[in-house]
């Protein structure tokens, strides 16, 4: 009988024991932590208001601090909705200024990086690198107008009136989360009609700018054109973040906890095969016809992205604008490393090492001579490779490097293509 009373008081202390853990657990969650969830803002940073063409988009004015993790990123969002620490005042613009306009999701808008990291601000501080004050008159002088003028000895010059009086360009950072090519679309419509568009760069990012059109309604006037995007999951809230239309947040945020690293260890124990699970955003595409989790949609979800593509392309036709498509690839495309991050592995070993959505948006640039861009083997060819991108969280979006290498690769490849 003694035994089985200690027992039974061992019992209730454990179970005590585990409702205070539990309880503790929940209120820390709740207090302390904004781990993201299906249920949860998707994203937690209040820059966004609704908007008639694409159904959200970025407050003007708005400031932020982007955390994901990280030390805190700073956002600000200019006077027409660009992720720009400068303004845009058309009267005062100098005829010297070119403007170039990168279009893109989340890559482009810079996800976990300050505002002077992203690519697009990387760009615009290469092309106006400063005057050399040493030349050789053999050696070319570079794209962007420098008119130095060299005497016979090439160590020895004089600066003529006009020479530091070159065009500045200005690169305007488009990037909207959540966006894919329809937006594009209207994007590079509104403010080509706000600003002159020397060049337009439209950044697609592999993984999900084709699937992310399973969330979005085209709505199209008598003419067959584009006029608005309706999000049929994602809205902005009266508090300015990104929210699900068809969350429902978890009545214990402890035991939503548990269950996902439940899951966790079982995809780990290979006792779950996340393979047969509802395809998500970041995957499907680069999957075969014949792959049990392949979604039979990916063929609709491709007509309207290379339609989307066609109709940026005749625009930009229609008003001289110079474009150029750059393609994103995913981390686990680039090395194998990345893959430990990934807690469901969703790329098998046929997907993971795959350039299936490269290959075919290539093909189509091909057929349509479209300017287009593969970073894929070039990032795979990088010497640092294994840290272009961010390495925590099963986050795709590219580090501060992974930045940088690609406003290198950009200015490289613009300073041949852009007068």
């Amino acid at each position: 009988m003694q035994t089985l009373k200690v027992i039974f008081w061992n019992l209730v202390f454990l179970s005590l024991f585990g409702l205070v853990c539990f309880a503790g657990l929940e209120f820390y969650l709740r207090t302390y932590q904004t781990f993201s969830t299906e249920t949860v803002s998707a994203v937690g940073i209040p820059i966004f208001e609704e908007d008639e063409l694409n159904t959200y988009r970025h407050k003007a004015g708005a400031k932020a601090k982007n955390g994901y993790g990280l030390p805190t990123p700073q956002i600000f969002i200019n006077n027409i909705g660009l992720r720009n620490n400068l303004n845009y005042e058309s009267l005062n613009e100098s005829k010297k200024i070119k403007n170039v306009l990168m279009i893109g999701d989340s890559f482009t808008f810079g996800t976990g990086v300050d505002q002077t990291e992203t690519y697009s601000a990387l760009l615009e501080k290469d092309l106006n690198h400063p005057v050399a004050l040493t030349f050789d008159p053999e050696v070319e002088r570079g794209w962007l107008g420098d008119t130095l003028n060299f005497d016979n000895d090439p160590q020895s010059f004089k600066l003529n009136k006009g020479d530091l009086d070159r065009d500045k360009w200005r690169v305007w950072n488009a990037g909207h989360i959540g966006y894919s090519i329809g937006n594009y679309y209207l994007l590079l419509k509104k403010y080509h009609e706000i600003m002159p568009l020397e060049t337009v760069v439209v950044n697609v990012f592999v993984a999900n700018d084709i699937t992310e059109l399973r969330r979005k309604t085209w709505i199209l006037n008598n003419q067959k054109d584009l006029i608005r995007v309706e999000d049929q999951k994602v809205f902005a809230n009266a508090e300015g973040k990104l929210e699900s239309r068809t969350s429902i947040v978890p009545k214990s945020m402890a035991w939503y906890w548990i269950k996902k690293r439940m899951q966790i260890l079982r995809y780990q124990l290979d006792l779950d095969d996340p393979e047969f699970e509802k395809p998500t955003l970041t995957w499907p595409v680069f999957l075969a016809e014949d792959h049990p989790a392949w979604d039979p949609n990916m063929p609709a979800y491709w007509e309207r992205f290379l339609q989307g593509m066609q109709m940026i392309s005749d625009y930009a036709v229609q008003n001289e604008i110079d474009l150029h498509f750059v393609l994103l690839p995913m981390d686990v495309q680039v090395d194998d490393s990345y893959r430990d991050k990934y807690a469901r592995i969703y790329f098998d070993e046929e997907a993971q090492i795959a350039n299936r959505p490269q290959k075919k948006l290539m093909s189509f640039c091909a057929a349509r001579q479209l300017n287009c861009l593969d970073l894929l083997p070039i990032f795979r060819a990088h010497p640092e490779k294994e840290s272009l991108f961010f390495n925590y969280n099963a986050d795709p979006h590219f580090d501060k490097l992974g930045h940088q290498v690609t406003a290198d690769i950009l200015y490289d490849y613009l300073k041949v293509r852009t007068k």
